[in-house]
């Protein structure tokens, strides 16, 4: 399911690759499916596959759904890495958690921030995930 939900962040992204976050989710699923190795370029890849999915029938009816499966996955995995203390993953929520902000921004620039923003108040005892949020944006 993690790859999925990478994968569903960087299909609504509005331009991966382009962004910290973006780069990091595309990098990271490179490594799960293995492209680490291969000579290709995995950026234009996905950028392939963007553009295809986002042309098929259906594709915007089906954002909103996304939308809230998103916003309900991101949330379950940062609590779960927080409560649970795993430091040296804090930094793959934050990556979620920016991505799915600037895709929100691109909509809306207040509703990104404020989305962004509540994770940082909600888990404001928690410096390194902070530190991990700041380092991504």
């Amino acid at each position: 399911l993690g790859m999925v939900v990478s994968s569903l962040v960087l299909l609504l992204h509005p331009a991966p690759g382009e962004s910290k976050a973006s780069r990091c989710l595309i990098q990271s699923l490179a490594a799960r499916l293995g492209w680490q190795s291969e000579p290709f370029d995995y950026f234009e890849v996905f950028e392939n596959y963007r553009v295809h999915m986002q042309t098929q029938s259906g594709w915007n009816q089906a954002i909103p759904k996304i939308e809230c499966f998103l916003r309900q996955q991101i949330a379950d995995r940062t609590e779960a890495l927080l409560d649970g203390k795993y430091r040296k993953s804090y930094h793959k929520a934050a990556e979620l958690i920016v991505g799915f902000g600037e895709y929100l921004e691109s909509k809306s620039a207040r509703e990104g921030t404020e989305y962004i923003d509540a994770f940082e108040r909600q888990y404001v005892r928690f410096s390194s995930f902070r530190a991990a949020l700041n380092l991504v944006r």
